[in-house]
C-alpha cells in the first residue's frame, strides 16, 4: 500500500470538479535519523507553529494544491508562506484545529483546508492535515513539517488517505508518546493485510472510497518515528456496515464480495471483530479457503 504524496493525482473534470487520489495510508520515512530527547504536545507545540507572530494559515498546509517539489530527498514539498497567507479567507479554530474555506476566486472550485499541530520535536512539527478540493474527496495526511525563513516544508510523510481509501482519525497519547491512528479499510485492504493472495481490488473485492468495512489501527512512536501495526477492527467507525449485503447487483458485481460479506457477517454476529495479527491471518486463510475457487 505504498503511494507517496508525490503520487497524488488531481483530475479536473469539466462540469464539476472531482479530485481523485490513488493512495492508501502508508509509512514513508527518510533514512536519516531524527531521534531526539524531547517531544512536546498539544498547546505547547501549537503556540510555536507561527509565522511573523501569527498562526500559520490553513492554506499554507495544503501541499496537495500548493506544493511543488523542492528536490531535497526527492520527497519534500515547500510553500511560500507570504503567498499562501495572502488571502481574505477567514480562519476558524475548533478544539485546536484551524480551518479555512477557499473562495471560488482563490480555490478554483472552492473546498477547504484544515490542520492540527499534534507535536513538536526540535524545529519540526507533526501535523494532521485534511483538504478538500471542491469534489467528493477528503484527503487526510500526517507529516513532519518545518518553517524555514518564508517557506514551510514537508519533511517526511507518515501517512495519507482519502475516506475509505486510507482516510483516518488520530489521537495523541502524551503519556506513552504514541500517536494512535485508526485507518479506514476496504474488503480488499483487509485481505491484503491478512493474507498473500492474487485478489484484485475493484474486480474481486470492493475497494472504493465509499467501501469502508473496518479500521486498521496503528501506533506511531513520535520520538522514534516508528509505525507499528496493532489490530484490525471489523465494522468499526461511523457509517460502516454491521450487516453487509450478501446478494445485490452491487455486491454481485465483484467476484468474491458476496462470500466475503457472508464471512464478515458471521464474525460480526459472533462478536469476533477485533483481530491482532494472528487472528487477522486466520480470517484471511478462511476467506481464501471458503471464497476463492482455484
Amino acid at each position: 500500500m505504498k503511494y507517496p504524496l508525490l503520487a497524488i493525482l488531481i483530475i479536473l473534470i469539466l462540469g464539476g470538479v472531482v479530485f481523485f487520489y490513488q493512495g492508501k495510508f502508508m509509512p514513508s520515512f527518510s533514512s536519516e535519523s531524527h531521534v531526539v530527547s524531547q517531544v512536546v504536545f498539544g498547546e505547547e507545540a501549537r503556540k510555536s507553529f507561527t509565522y511573523k507572530g501569527m498562526q500559520i494559515h490553513p492554506f499554507c498546509l495544503d501541499f496537495m494544491r500548493n506544493g511543488n517539489e523542492s528536490g531535497i530527498n526527492d520527497k519534500e514539498f515547500q510553500i511560500n508562506l507570504d503567498v499562501c497567507s495572502a488571502t481574505t479567507s477567514l480562519v476558524e479554530e475548533n478544539q485546536g484545529s484551524l480551518h479555512a474555506e477557499y473562495p471560488p476566486s482563490e480555490g478554483l472550485f472552492g473546498g477547504d483546508s484544515n490542520y492540527k499541530v499534534l507535536a513538536q520535536k526540535e524545529r519540526e512539527f507533526l501535523v494532521k492535515m485534511t483538504t478538500n478540493g471542491g469534489g467528493t474527496g477528503f484527503f487526510d495526511s500526517i507529516g513532519w513539517v518545518s518553517v524555514e525563513g518564508n517557506e514551510i516544508r514537508m519533511r517526511r510523510e507518515v501517512g495519507v488517505g482519502d475516506r475509505c481509501n486510507g482516510g483516518f482519525t488520530e489521537n495523541v497519547n502524551s503519556e506513552t508518546g504514541n500517536l494512535e491512528i485508526s485507518v479506514n479499510v476496504t474488503p480488499a485492504d483487509i485481505i491484503e493485510l491478512a493474507a498473500s493472495s492474487t485478489i484484485k481490488a475493484y474486480e474481486d473485492l470492493e475497494a472504493s472510497a465509499n467501501s469502508c468495512f473496518g479500521t486498521a489501527n496503528y501506533l506511531y512512536n513520535i520520538k522514534d518515528e516508528e509505525l507499528t501495526f496493532d489490530f484490525v477492527d471489523l465494522g468499526s467507525g461511523e457509517g460502516m456496515p454491521q450487516i453487509a449485503d450478501e446478494n445485490s447487483a452491487w455486491t454481485n458485481g465483484y467476484a468474491y464480495q458476496p462470500c466475503f460479506n457472508r464471512l464478515f457477517n458471521s464474525y460480526i454476529s459472533s462478536g469476533k471483530t477485533n483481530f491482532k495479527i494472528e487472528e487477522l491471518r486466520e480470517f484471511g486463510e478462511k476467506f481464501l479457503s471458503t471464497c476463492v475457487k482455484e
